[in-house]
């Protein structure tokens, strides 16, 4: 049994979320498994429901918003093994204060890392602050660019999408 490791994010849209996993892991998209609710029981690699355990116990993962499945769900057919090998699900739940907590095994934490996260991370931030964009000033007047490397502050090396945005005069106040 492997143990489960938490990693707190400012993430708080799903639909964004699972918009840069796909950006991030192309093969699995279509493979997540979301539950806007929450009640998503992450399993281990012998499909053993990790919800079931004491809070305090190092094996123990809340109820989840999504699930990539592992080799437990697809044992139990509850997705395909999205993860690869003889992996745990990695999940996602929603903390009391609206954000994302990213929660990986630490056997699979090798392959899903720090660097996995960060680029996770940094693809979510970029594609938030287009959303927002467009809810702005519509689709209509927005010009994106090609997509670059860029150093951001709080993530580090990004992928980045340059845009020009059509704003009137009137909306500058």
């Amino acid at each position: 049994m492997s143990a489960y490791k938490r990693f707190k994010t400012q993430m708080t849209n799903l639909q964004i979320l699972i918009a840069a996993l796909e950006e991030v892991k192309p093969d699995w998209a279509g493979k997540m498994i979301v539950d806007p609710t929450g009640n998503l029981a992450p399993l281990g690699y012998q499909a053993d429901d990790r919800t079931k355990l004491p809070k305090g116990h190092k094996n123990y993962a809340p109820k989840a918003v999504l699930i990539v499945p592992g080799e437990g769900s697809e044992r139990v057919g509850r997705g395909v093994n999205a993860v690869g090998g003889a992996s745990n699900d990695i999940s996602v739940s929603r903390g009391a204060d609206g954000k994302f907590e990213i929660i990986i095994s630490d056997y699979d934490s090798s392959r899903y890392g720090e660097k996995f996260r960060k680029e996770v991370e940094c693809t979510y931030g970029m594609a938030d602050k287009l959303v927002k964009a467009i809810q702005s000033v519509g689709a209509a007047n927005i010009k994106s660019g090609s997509k670059q490397v860029a150093k951001h502050p709080q993530w580090g090396q990004c992928i980045a999408i340059p845009m020009a945005v059509k704003v009137k005069k009137s909306e500058l106040a």
